[in-house]
């Protein structure tokens, strides 16, 4: 498993928190206060970073999959 911050913020940055959600198993509710800065990247568990970190360089693979969002748009 690994782990990488700044491919997860990537992902919040440039996919939907549905999108995520069902493309990843990982609920909503999870994942939408660190989407909101609620809750601090570094304390998700090891399991959902891994799958975030891979969700993400899935689709970092083909950046077409960015859903209305531009890449590298930052809060």
């Amino acid at each position: 498993m690994k782990a990488d911050l700044d491919k997860i913020k990537w992902l919040m940055e440039n996919q939907s928190i549905y999108s995520i959600s069902k493309a990843t198993g990982i609920s909503q509710t999870t994942l939408g206060p660190y989407n909101l800065g609620q809750r601090d990247f570094g304390n998700m568990t090891l399991k959902n970073a891994s799958t975030l970190t891979e969700y993400a360089e899935k689709l970092m693979e083909d950046d077409d999959n960015v859903d209305g969002r531009l890449a590298g748009k930052t809060n």
